[in-house]
């Protein structure tokens, strides 16, 4: 049907074109899948809330899980591992999540500067 020197032809292409296809296709890392997806999802949870900007311990926690989480992403594209980030990263993420849906308040520890009576010298040598 086919001229032989045709059939050997479309065997070779084929051959070419399956082993090219091997040659370059790579396993999906699925952690790292996973690890991005993760990120996203607690990137979108800690943006989600009205305390995001205000100047409670919440907001603050929020934007530096956000932060956190926006630096371990882009890690992730310039070739860290899924294994690695998962290992190092995600627990701290895990933690500021705790902080900041714990609901605690700021400690201030504000001191107060006692008013003194005399004058000082700044230019004496003399250090107390």
């Amino acid at each position: 049907m086919f001229n032989p020197i045709y059939q050997i032809f479309f065997n070779s292409l084929f051959l070419v074109v399956l082993s090219l296809n091997f040659a370059e296709c790579k396993s999906p890392d699925i952690l790292t899948r996973f690890v991005d997806n993760h990120l996203i999802l607690v990137e979108s949870k800690m943006e989600d809330s009205p305390k995001l900007w205000l100047d409670l311990r919440e907001g603050y926690s929020r934007q530096k899980a956000i932060y956190f989480s926006n630096l371990i992403m882009d890690s992730l594209d310039i070739g860290l591992s899924g294994y690695h980030a998962a290992i190092r990263h995600i627990p701290k993420i895990d933690s500021l999540r705790k902080v900041a849906l714990s609901g605690e308040e700021f400690e201030y520890f504000i001191e107060k500067k006692e008013k003194m009576n005399v004058r000082e010298n700044y230019f004496s040598t003399s250090f107390k």
